[in-house]
């Protein structure tokens, strides 16, 4: 009896969708052994639409980055709200039962920013495929030009929350409580002297972030020991109880910085989405130039 009951237990562990959905990062070899299951839909995020159309991974339907790009002259943040959103999965066929993958071209940098953006609405099974179109590719797998033309149904969200989402009131209070980490060049970091705002915010560390990308490895993630090392070395806190907030120009490149400190196990990471593209903007808001935080 006990036995039947630890098997059942392993089995439910193993099989039960929590679990099946709580891969943030998948390879190849997976997607291939699920791509055919009936909760599965491919997200292509590729830079260019005309490469869509010309190759992708069989099956996938395009999202473009600028669709979730909405930033006005008088909004500070990028991000499409919520009700947007699910106006977008709506129009791509996409229900809240689904289980989206994402891919992109550029080591994950746009299919990080749409995993963000899900957890805004809480969709449950959302997983970044490591290495995108180029480790497709480059394993030799087949590729289609057929463009997927989505059925539009209703996606309705049952909790919405922005619990991921830095203000630029968090950033200004951040000394005293989180840690910044700015995911531009370093030469946005430095900044230049010449212009009247720039350079970073105070107390941030600098780590761009392609250094999280093994870019002669199909584009793929490094390891979490090699990333840890980086973080380490930039001078980010091990301590993965601490909160960090990601920033970079206009949140992009943070989000995979956010991704991928998530991927580590740190459990308390917002996005400032307005990033300086908000905050040089307010005249009142520190900026640092040169290398030390």
């Amino acid at each position: 009896m006990k036995r039947s009951i630890s098997i059942s237990v392993v089995f439910f562990i193993l099989f039960s969708p929590a679990i099946y959905a709580s891969q943030m990062l998948i390879d190849i070899d997976w997607l291939i052994q699920h791509k055919n299951d009936k909760d599965i839909v491919i997200v292509d995020m590729s830079s260019d639409y005309t490469q869509y159309q010309r190759f992708h991974i069989p099956g996938a339907r395009y999202l473009s980055y600028s669709m979730m790009n909405q930033a006005g002259k008088d909004r500070v943040s990028y991000a499409i709200q919520p009700q947007q959103l699910q106006q977008l999965l709506g129009y791509q066929g996409i229900k809240r039962d689904s289980h989206i993958i994402i891919y992109d071209d550029m080591g994950g940098l746009n299919a990080s920013r749409f995993y963000w953006q899900l957890e805004q609405i809480n969709h449950p099974k959302v997983s970044v495929l490591n290495g995108g179109l180029v480790s497709w590719i480059r394993q030799g797998h087949p590729v289609s030009g057929e463009i997927i033309e989505p059925r539009k149904v209703n996606y309705v969200a049952k909790n919405i929350n922005t619990v991921n989402l830095a203000t630029l009131d968090d950033v200004l209070k951040s000394s005293n409580s989180a840690s910044l980490l700015d995911a531009r060049s370093t030469e946005e970091y430095v900044g230049n002297p010449r212009y009247k705002r720039s350079g970073h915010v105070p107390g941030a560390i600098s780590y761009s972030w392609d250094n999280s990308v093994d870019f002669d490895k199909a584009f793929t993630l490094k390891n979490k020991k090699q990333i840890a090392s980086l973080l380490k070395q930039a001078g980010l806190s091990e301590d993965k109880n601490k909160p960090v907030i990601a920033y970079c120009r206009s949140g992009h490149r943070a989000a995979h910085a956010y991704f991928t400190l998530k991927l580590l196990g740190y459990k308390n990471i917002k996005l400032y989405d307005g990033s300086i593209a908000e905050y040089e903007r307010t005249n009142s808001a520190p900026l640092k130039i040169g290398k030390q935080p």
